[in-house]
């Protein structure tokens, strides 16, 4: 119930409950605590309460406000006589309906989980082909068998994939494909670029290198006019 009412408040409540119910009620013994039909009660105000767009813990106290007035009324007029008018068909009627309601709310959560779940192709166990003579099955035959056993593995895979896969996701992914083929583009860019800076390096070293020979020579132009007397 979107942790609105938990394991603890629960507990911490039904302490209170057994301390008021063993002082004023006069029956120290008996255990008061949440059973099943007050936990579905509480799921279906909860949805209630969702659906009609109402405030659920504020409309669980009215409740209980309301139970403590029809609760003294009873105990007042000594009305709980009326009891005895009940048969057994209404309570196993009761029964029935709390059993048949956790029997659906289970299915419903079942169903859930698979929802949100889903088996994928690993989980898939091809069935086994059973009464094979080996002693007579040739080359032919087994590469059948493997191509088969290929193709319609390939086949779960690809329904699968296209049953999980929702329209949604295939626009993103759609995206993120465009969106590598424009980064791809942009590193086709960038290395034309460093290769262009490459062959600029590469001319500025053979213009380095022509500077250097061009100073040997000055310098050795140098060495002959100074051997000159």
């Amino acid at each position: 119930m979107n942790n609105l009412i938990g394991v603890g408040e629960t507990l911490l409540i039904s302490c209170v409950n057994g301390l008021l119910f063993a002082l004023f009620a006069c029956q120290p013994l008996l255990i008061v605590g949440a059973t099943g039909p007050l936990m579905i009660f509480h799921m279906s105000l909860y949805h209630f309460a969702k659906t009609y767009e109402l405030d659920f813990l504020s409309l669980r106290v009215w409740i209980g406000v309301w139970m403590t007035v029809f609760g003294l009324l009873v105990a007042a007029f000594e009305a709980v006589a009326i009891v005895k008018k009940f048969t057994r068909f209404t309570e196993e009627i009761f029964s029935t309906l709390v059993c048949l309601i956790f029997i659906y709310e289970s299915f419903v959560k079942l169903i859930a989980i698979f929802q949100t779940h889903p088996l994928i192709s690993e989980y898939v166990i091809m069935p086994v082909l059973a009464d094979i003579n080996t002693t007579t099955t040739n080359t032919t035959t087994m590469d059948t068998m493997e191509f088969m056993t290929t193709t319609i593995a390939n086949t779960m895979d690809m329904d699968t994939m296209d049953m999980n896969m929702n329209s949604t996701e295939k626009e993103t992914l759609g995206d993120q494909k465009e969106t590598l083929g424009d980064q791809k583009e942009t590193l086709g860019d960038q290395k034309e670029t460093l290769g262009d800076q490459k062959e600029t390096l590469g001319d500025q070293k053979e213009t380095l290198g022509d500077q250097k020979e061009t100073l040997g020579d000055q310098k050795e132009t140098l060495g002959d006019l100074n051997l000159i007397p």
